[in-house]
Formats: structure tokens, sequence, C-alpha cells
């Protein structure tokens, strides 16, 4: 997944168009959801992730859609395969991060297989409720 920050929405048919292109260079495949953990790190808990994992063609995947990003004028952050699942809003007390670590140690002894077959460009508003989530385009790996 690439991060694109605010974009002008005269921008959008470039991102479109170039998403396309890659998307079409990658053929679908399998991928598993393992292991959990948080950024930056347990003692200051800002994001809760699942860990996602492959034979490699995600990072691949991640690595063109970041150079795109970065052709385009979108810097980049290194990939990692990630899925969010929740945001903290200050910090967590000791007690909550040994309760949140118990609940996600439950998942590090399975793997949670799933398909990856395109390539979703999404908006994100920030809201004092929360983001809210909408699909701008989808792309299917391998189309032609």
């Amino acid at each position: 997944m690439a991060f694109l920050g605010e974009v002008d929405e005269s921008r959008l048919p470039g991102i479109f168009t170039a998403t396309a292109a890659v998307a079409r260079r990658h053929r679908p495949f399998a991928a598993t959801i393992s292991g959990a953990g948080a950024f930056p790190d347990w003692h200051r808990v800002r994001v809760v992730w699942l860990g996602l994992s492959d034979a490699g063609a995600m990072v691949h995947l991640g690595t063109d859609l970041g150079e795109m990003c970065t052709g385009l004028g979108f810097p980049q952050r290194a990939f990692r395969a990630h899925l969010t699942i929740g945001r903290t809003t200050g910090p967590l007390s000791a007690e909550q991060k040994v309760t949140l670590r118990k609940a996600l140690a439950l998942h590090k002894a399975s793997a949670y297989p799933f398909d990856v077959s395109r390539v979703l460009v999404m908006k994100s508003a920030l809201s004092p409720a929360g983001s809210v989530y909408s699909e701008l385009a989808s792309f299917p790996l391998g189309a032609t």
C-alpha cells in the first residue's frame, strides 16, 4: 500500500492511470495474515497491526506502487506489509498494553489465508469520530 497524503482531485486521473499500469504488471497471489504488533513500538503504541506475508509478491507490488507514487511527487516510507486494525488517541496505560498484547498473541499462532487480486485507491477522511474510508478506484492485478 502506498500513501499519497492530501491529494488535489485534479491529480486523480494521473494517479489512476499509473496505478492501473502497475497493477497490470503483477499477477494475483496468495497471502496470509500472520502475527501482530504495534507501531512505532510497544512503549509508544500509536497503531495496532496484523502482519501480512506471502512468497514476495506483496513486497514487489508495494515497492512498485511506492516508486510510482514517488515519481508522481509523493515521497514514500519503506514498505511494510501490514493491516492497520486500530489507532490510539493517546498513551496507553501499562494495563492496557498488557491486555492488548494478550489479545494479539491469540493471532500469532494462526495464519489466515486470503487472495490478493486487485489494487484499491482509497480516500481517508479524518473526523472527530475517526477516519472514514471510501474506495475511489479498483484495478485488477494482471489485467490486460
